[in-house]
C-alpha cells in the first residue's frame, strides 16, 4: 500500500503553499522527458540521486553558444555525422533548444511517466566533449516532487503535433499554482 502523504510530499506541498503566500508565480509549463533510450532505468535513478535533468547530444556543445535552433541543428548534424544521428537532428535540436532558452525554473517535469521533477536552476553545460555519449552533458538542476506523472501528465495535456521520440516536449496546457495544489491534494486522498 502506498503512503497517503510522505515526506516528499509534505515538503513540495510546503513550499508549494508558501509560495503563494510570498508571490503570485507564473503558470508552470509541463514538460514530458524521455531519459538515455538505452538505459532507461539507470538515467531515472541518476536523477533521483543527482536532482538534475539531462539529455545527450554532447558533441552539440553548449547550447549557449548558438543564436537559433536551426543551428544547433546545423550542430547536431556535423557533430554526428552517421546516419543513425545525423537523421535524428530534428529531435535533438529542439530538445536542446528548448532545455536551455525556454524551460523556466518553477517548470515541472514528467520523466517518462515515473516520475515528476522541478526545474530549480538555469541550463549547464557540463562536458567538454571528451566525456561518453551516456553521460548527458546537457543539465538542469531540479527536486524531486510528490505529483503522480499520470495525474499531472492527464492534466496538462498531450503534447499535440511533437515527436513521440523527441527528447524533450512541452505538453499542450500550463498549470498554475492553485491547479499543482489541486492535484497533490487529490492525489494525497487516494
Amino acid at each position: 500500500m502506498k503512503p497517503r502523504f510522505n515526506e516528499l510530499s509534505v515538503r513540495f506541498y510546503k513550499a508549494l503553499t508558501r509560495s503563494t503566500e510570498t508571490q503570485k508565480m507564473e503558470d508552470m509549463t509541463i514538460w514530458r522527458l524521455l531519459p538515455h533510450h538505452k538505459h532507461t532505468e539507470r538515467a531515472i535513478a541518476w536523477t533521483r540521486a543527482n536532482e538534475r535533468i539531462a539529455i545527450g547530444w554532447n558533441r552539440v556543445g553548449d547550447v549557449r553558444g548558438y543564436s537559433s535552433e536551426e543551428e544547433v541543428k546545423t550542430a547536431s548534424r556535423e557533430g554526428y555525422p552517421v546516419p543513425e544521428f545525423k537523421n535524428n537532428a530534428h529531435l535533438g535540436a529542439p530538445s536542446l533548444w528548448n532545455l536551455c532558452h525556454t524551460m523556466r525554473t518553477g517548470d515541472l517535469v514528467i520523466i517518462r511517466h515515473v516520475l515528476v521533477v522541478q526545474v530549480e536552476g538555469p541550463y549547464e553545460f557540463t562536458g567538454d566533449g571528451s566525456q561518453p555519449e551516456e553521460e548527458y552533458a546537457h543539465q538542469r538542476l531540479v527536486s524531486l516532487t510528490c505529483l503522480n506523472p499520470e495525474t499531472l501528465w492527464t492534466a496538462a495535456g498531450e503534447a499535440p503535433g511533437k515527436q513521440i521520440k523527441q527528447p524533450l516536449v512541452q505538453c499542450a496546457k500550463p498549470l498554475n499554482l492553485d491547479d499543482v495544489i489541486s492535484l497533490v491534494r487529490s492525489d494525497s486522498r487516494t
